[in-house]
């Protein structure tokens, strides 16, 4: 069943349309291709910009000098841009790109990143040798997210939005026609109370 897109959306929000892709101005239910997680049902813009989604994705990384690395399987929660202060002072970057999992789709290879409790449910990993920035873990919701600057192939994963923008730096210019969050994506409110 095809529904009118309203002409005032220009972003697409997973809380507004449940099951629904928005494809050529048209809203079309398409359940398989919803990713859930992180912040509930999304999108993923890599499969309605028309490159396929696998049931899996298999990634490496590792830090700088090589005595952290990892291994991933099964299909990332979400991947996004923070732009929040936290990830910008630990990255030392204007913002952060990370790609979600469930624990259980990580396999650390040689040894685990050190971690910093950055706040009372989140911890920041690291390479306790070169002190690369690897990893986020939100111990109450049972996630791990990876640093995309950390993968062996980086340009295998594809952001699908910004969050966080309220803290994003004045001279830092976004064109990339991704979805902005001043804070998080609709749906994601309970991800609002520590970074």
């Amino acid at each position: 069943m095809l529904q009118k897109q309203p002409d005032c959306l220009k972003t697409i929000y997973p809380s507004f349309f449940s099951n629904r892709l928005a494809l050529n101005g048209q809203l079309r239910t398409e359940p398989h291709l919803v990713i859930r997680g992180f912040y509930g049902p999304v999108y993923s813009l890599r499969t309605w910009m028309g490159k396929a989604m696998t049931d899996s994705l298999n990634l490496e990384g590792g830090c700088l000098c090589g005595e952290v690395r990892y291994r991933t399987t099964g299909q990332p929660l979400w991947v996004c841009h923070c732009h929040c202060r936290m990830c910008q002072k630990h990255t030392g970057s204007a913002f952060s790109t990370f790609i979600g999992f469930s624990p259980e789709h990580i396999a650390w290879d040689k040894r685990k990143p050190s971690l910093y409790r950055s706040s009372s449910l989140v911890e920041r990993g690291f390479c306790p040798v070169c002190g690369s920035t690897i990893s986020f873990h939100r111990t109450h919701k049972s996630e791990i997210s990876i640093s995309a600057g950390s993968l062996d192939n980086p340009e295998s994963i594809t952001p699908e939005f910004h969050l966080m923008t309220e803290s994003q730096i004045p001279w830092l210019r976004l064109n990339d026609g991704l979805p902005t969050h001043h804070r998080f994506p609709p749906g994601g409110e309970d991800r609002d109370v520590d970074l």
